[in-house]
């Protein structure tokens, strides 16, 4: 009975590792959207994270660093530079962002718990929506 129990026991561990687990990191990795960003973005051009720390879009993505924005202030602030450049941000953080118009997304990833945007930026759209405004 416990060569049994310990050959269950093993064969479990070692289709978890090989089958399950490979397939669920499909749905919580961001390591395609981070392959997104990297095609999207330049390796020179500006890169900021909104209020998240704890991300691997810098590893995927290449980058040596990705610079954090902890307050919709320090957003507001990159903007009014007239710096172009593109800012990460999660779906929930949208709302505390009033600044960054849903337009401006240029790509999504929806899979996981927490949907991520890239939002581009520049004072040509700053300007283009202070006019319609």
């Amino acid at each position: 009975a416990m060569v049994a129990i310990v050959a269950m026991m093993t064969l479990s561990i070692i289709t978890a590792a090989l089958w399950i687990f490979p397939y669920l990191e499909i749905f919580k990795s961001p390591r395609p959207f981070a392959l997104e960003i990297k095609r999207l973005v330049s390796a020179t051009a500006a890169l900021y994270i909104y209020a998240d720390t704890m991300h691997d879009f810098n590893y995927y993505a290449e980058r040596e660093v990705i610079v954090v924005l902890a307050s919709p202030a320090s957003v507001g602030k990159l903007l009014a530079t007239g710096q172009s450049g593109f800012l990460l941000v999660k779906e929930r953080d949208f709302a505390k962002l009033p600044m960054l118009p849903r337009a401006w997304v240029v790509a999504s990833d929806h899979k996981g718990r927490m949907p991520w945007h890239l939002v581009r930026f520049n004072s040509a759209q700053e300007t283009t929506a202070t006019n319609n405004e």
